[in-house]
């Protein structure tokens, strides 16, 4: 799909200005008496006309609504999307705004600097509607395309009307990496801010819900040392010297307490945890995905508050690690 690339056009307005003088007349030799003194103002005359590339794109879409009208189902990567990404424009009465230039955005590639969207440029039919067949996607995504009235988005105005008025739809594409072979280690740390050296709760239970999610494979593995030293290269070649060629790919991080474990005013307990996870590949030391996350729970007995939140964020991160290994 080609990304087009538009040139901005700034669209300048100039005031007319007009002025107004007077001949002053020679003063008659006269008896002199009281006369009335009409002030003419100075001011020059101004146009009124005040338009903006903002106000001419607010015209251009007053009483236009563009709504989602379906989207396929996740695929996976390197399988194209069984059907397209279909949106109407229509106005509030529900009949369709026909020839509407319309840009669509979706996403086209993603490193560990986050996702690059591509755009496309349409105008909608005689339904008012138009149809995107996005291509087969090359890696996992866990995004949304987006679809708005065509106009100058680098300007803040024009681009929070355009976000106002846009339609989206989710653009989930699994990772190719379900039986690819994996391992996971994550460090728990307790209250006192201290690493769990011995047991990690935390790495059995994302092991878990990767399985539920259909990953196949994996297992748990310790190279608890090498993650608290924060630094890539090392946990690559600890994780390297355990596992050789055994593992396509190894998720490891760390999960903290935010809140300890405290009563409410209800009498309930509650506490808070946050985590972050790598992903990468074993065949190249290559970070393939880095994310964070965090979970709240609220629970009845004070003892099932941190197994509950454990549990939350495991399954949180499983959803991150399907979509974007």
């Amino acid at each position: 799909m080609k990304t087009l690339i538009k040139s901005i056009c700034i669209f300048s307005f100039a005031a007319a200005l007009t002025g107004c003088g007077s001949t002053p007349k020679q003063e008659a030799k006269a008896t002199p008496q009281h006369r009335e003194l009409t002030v003419i103002s100075s001011q020059p005359n101004v146009s009124k006309n005040t338009e903006t590339p903002a106000s001419l794109y607010a015209k251009k879409v007053q009483d236009i609504q563009l709504v989602t009208v379906s989207s396929p189902a996740a695929t996976s990567s390197g399988k194209a999307f069984a059907s397209p990404f279909v949106f109407k424009a229509q106005k509030a009465d529900g009949s369709p705004v026909t020839d509407l230039e319309l840009a669509l955005t979706y996403p086209e590639s993603r490193n560990s600097n986050g996702i690059s969207f591509a755009l496309q440029d349409f105008k909608t039919d005689e339904n008012g509607t138009i149809s995107f067949t996005a291509p087969v996607p090359a890696k996992a995504f866990d995004s949304i395309v987006r679809v708005y009235p065509q106009g100058d988005i680098t300007d803040p105005e024009i681009a929070a009307i355009a976000e106002k008025l846009s339609a989206t739809a989710s653009y989930k594409v699994k990772t190719d990496k379900l039986y690819a072979g994996g391992t996971i280690a994550i460090v728990d740390f307790n209250q006192n801010d201290k690493p769990i050296t011995n047991n990690s709760v935390s790495s059995s239970n994302l092991l878990m819900a990767l399985m539920r999610q259909g990953f196949k494979r994996i297992g748990n593995a310790d190279f608890t040392q090498a993650i608290l030293q924060e630094d890539n290269a090392v946990v690559y070649k600890s994780a390297k010297a355990l596992l050789g060629n055994n593992s396509a790919f190894i998720v490891y991080g760390t999960v903290k307490y935010d809140k300890v474990t405290t009563k409410t005013e209800e009498g309930k307990y509650t506490c808070s945890l946050s985590g972050k996870i790598t992903c990468m590949d074993m065949s190249s030391g290559v970070v393939l995905y880095q994310g964070t996350d965090s979970v709240t729970v609220t629970e009845d007995k004070e003892w099932n508050c941190l197994p509950n939140a454990r549990k939350a964020l495991a399954d949180k991160f499983a959803v991150q690690i399907l979509y974007g290994l």
